[in-house]
């Protein structure tokens, strides 16, 4: 009988992604049938289980052996119940091959469908340990900063060591400080500041490094503004006396009683170039468009 047995057909192959468990596995039946094809007898089976890129050759990439039951030629199993599974494995074409009495059945059968959304869902979940996200990417948040999710940090500019968060560290280095040979290295500080795109050549924000923080400026509107005072206000203009002129004779009206008057000429002082304070009052602490604060968490 061991010489016999025959992999007859993978009855039932898809995949569960257990909410209660920490890894994932893949439940698979089967029927086990000698040569003759009948069904062999009930009893356990030491079945070791492999995944291999290749239909035949190749190396296993994964491999557990368990005891089964079969009963009727029935069996089922969960792989990755002994051996933890890498959903890596599944990003490309993966073949099973089942070992019975120290024999591999032919053919391997592929895994099709299931086994290849176990990886996309695990990527999407915390199975994958950049979620797909990479690390040094910087997301807004709409929580409080105690809340920030399992595998983020609060964008605070704090030191933190470099072989506790290797990866982040490969992507942002010593960009927000730190020594290239300290054991630490700053996060971003992104509280209370707006972020802007580093220019990179652009020419509209030039002479920027990135991380380099820039300070509040005020640039003159292109369409100027104009003001003008409501009234001109009371005012007097000194003058320098030039001479006096006699004028004589006998009046011809009632205006002018005297012979003998004299009128003084006086020239206004000329104030030459000058300039006109003009104090400002009022505004605000900065200038800011409409806006609403957030919590900036960067991926490690």
């Amino acid at each position: 009988m061991k010489k016999s047995l025959a992999l007859v057909a993978i009855l039932c192959l898809f995949f569960s992604l257990l909410q209660a468990q920490d890894t994932p596995q893949i439940s698979i039946q089967g029927t086990f049938k000698n040569a003759n094809g009948m069904a062999i007898q009930d009893g356990t089976q030491q079945v070791t289980f492999r995944l291999y890129h290749e239909n035949s050759g190749g190396s296993a990439l994964w491999e557990e052996t368990a005891a089964v039951e079969v009963v009727g030629g029935l069996y089922s199993h969960n792989l990755g119940s002994v051996t933890e599974l890498n959903p890596d494995i599944f990003s490309s074409t993966v073949y099973l091959g089942i070992e019975v009495s120290g024999s591999e059945l032919q053919p391997r059968a592929q895994l099709t469908y299931s086994p290849y959304t176990m990886f996309v869902q695990y990527a999407a979940t915390a199975g994958r340990a950049d979620n797909g996200v990479p690390a040094g990417t910087v997301l807004p948040f709409a929580g409080p900063k105690t809340k920030v999710p399992t595998g983020y940090l609060l964008c605070d500019g704090r030191s933190i060591v470099k072989t506790e968060y290797p990866d982040l560290f490969n992507a942002i280095g010593i960009t927000y400080g730190g020594t290239s040979n300290g054991a630490t290295f700053n996060l971003p500080d992104y509280r209370g500041i707006f972020l802007r795109g580093n220019d990179e050549g652009r020419g509209i924000d030039d002479n920027r490094e990135l991380g380099s923080l820039q300070q509040d400026a005020t640039a003159m509107p292109e369409n100027p503004f104009t003001g003008e005072t409501d009234q001109a206000g009371a005012h007097i203009h000194e003058g320098t006396a030039l001479g006096a002129i006699a004028v004589s004779g006998t009046s011809t009206g009632a205006d002018f009683a005297s012979s003998d008057m004299r009128w003084t000429v006086v020239a206004p002082s000329v104030a030459g170039a000058h300039t006109h304070n003009v104090e400002i009052s009022g505004g605000d602490s900065e200038t800011r468009p409409v806006n609403m604060s957030v919590n900036y968490m960067i991926k490690y």
